[in-house]
């Protein structure tokens, strides 16, 4: 269930795809309110990494702070190198929950992981 869940959120933070707000995220029983757009995701792609074609992988470990934002650190990156966890920091602050978790527990100080992908082939061309 764990590792089905991952995936879900995987799909959903590859390029360009973002839930949708009032999205559950089953892992840690909250809800999204707001999440990055795409042009978040173009704006912060790494330029390195885009001008050489590479793709990256990045997995978010956050802890849901004041106001429901979310406060991340870098788990996992690959490649590393390119720029892709700074970037997945980056884009991290535009993630927000709701004040109000599905088991009716506290929001503040749950923990999720985010994972992110960024695929250069559908990056619009940046390098220009």
């Amino acid at each position: 269930m764990r590792r089905a869940a991952l995936i879900i959120a995987a799909l959903f933070f590859s390029w360009g795809l973002s839930p949708a707000r009032g999205q559950t995220v089953t892992e840690a029983g909250l809800r999204w309110e707001q999440t990055p757009a795409p042009a978040d995701f173009a704006r912060f792609y790494p330029q390195a990494a885009l001008e050489r074609g590479i793709s990256g992988r990045v997995v978010l470990d956050c802890r849901v702070v004041t106001g429901a934002k979310v406060a991340c650190g870098i788990l996992e990156e690959d490649p590393a190198g390119f720029g892709f966890g700074a970037s997945a920091l980056r884009i991290s602050p535009r993630f927000q929950v709701g004040l109000e978790a599905a088991d009716g527990g506290p929001v503040l100080g749950r923990r999720l992981r985010i994972p992110i992908s960024f695929r250069v082939e559908d990056a619009p061309a940046l390098a220009h």
